[in-house]
């Protein structure tokens, strides 16, 4: 197996792990966070190594989980650490042109498969439009591909800017990002929760 087999294969297992860990009970999640953690650590740590000039990377962070304690606070920072992990595994794949139709995927009750953020989440990643801007142009695709993307990124700013958000307008954006980048349509959740919006959005 390859180095880049090695790290693909790591974040799928990574992934999978925080989509199960975030459907456990509170105890259960801040228990499982550690091992999550470590490994994504330690694949971050080798992603690095191998790109010490990529910007995208340079900037993805490693995770310390609190210690586990029986208390829904530190229950709440270890589930915004697990989604921010998976958000950064979401880049990394993006970066090495990774599907992540191969991730597992958290269901609704009618099994379509969503991406939750809620408002009570404590989300400390701070996400600006700009920044998402430069990780589009980040993302290994035709050139076309690029400019079509970051011109739905603008319009699904334009709509959540608006006094009164249109929820089925940008949950339509949001699954027209998502087939080009599902990292950059997980940031954009992200975006969207710091502008006060409470929405589930469609993968």
């Amino acid at each position: 197996m390859s180095d880049d087999e090695f790290i693909i294969s790591s974040l799928k297992r990574i992934y999978d792990e925080c989509e199960k860990a975030q459907e456990n009970t509170e105890n259960q999640t801040v228990l499982l966070l550690p091992g999550i953690a470590e490994k994504y650590n330690d694949t971050l740590g080798m992603v690095k190594e191998r790109n010490p000039d990529n910007d995208i990377i340079k900037q993805l962070d490693e995770i310390e989980p609190k210690e586990p304690v029986d208390n829904k606070r530190n229950w709440s920072d270890n589930y915004e650490k697990i989604q921010n992990i998976k958000i950064n595994v979401s880049t990394i794949a993006d970066f090495m042109g990774v599907e992540m139709n191969g991730f597992q995927n958290t269901l609704d009750r009618d099994g379509m498969p969503i991406v939750q953020v809620t408002q009570n989440q404590n989300v400390s990643q701070k996400v600006g439009i700009e920044n998402v801007i430069d990780q589009v142009n980040s993302v290994p695709m035709k050139d076309h591909q690029r400019e079509e993307l970051e011109e739905l990124v603008r319009v699904f700013q334009k709509h959540v800017e608006k006094e009164t958000a249109d929820p089925s307008k940008l949950k339509s954006l949001y699954g027209k990002i998502a087939e080009y980048s599902e990292s950059i349509a997980l940031q954009l959740g992200i975006y969207t929760l710091q502008q006060g919006i409470d929405i589930v959005f469609p993968k």
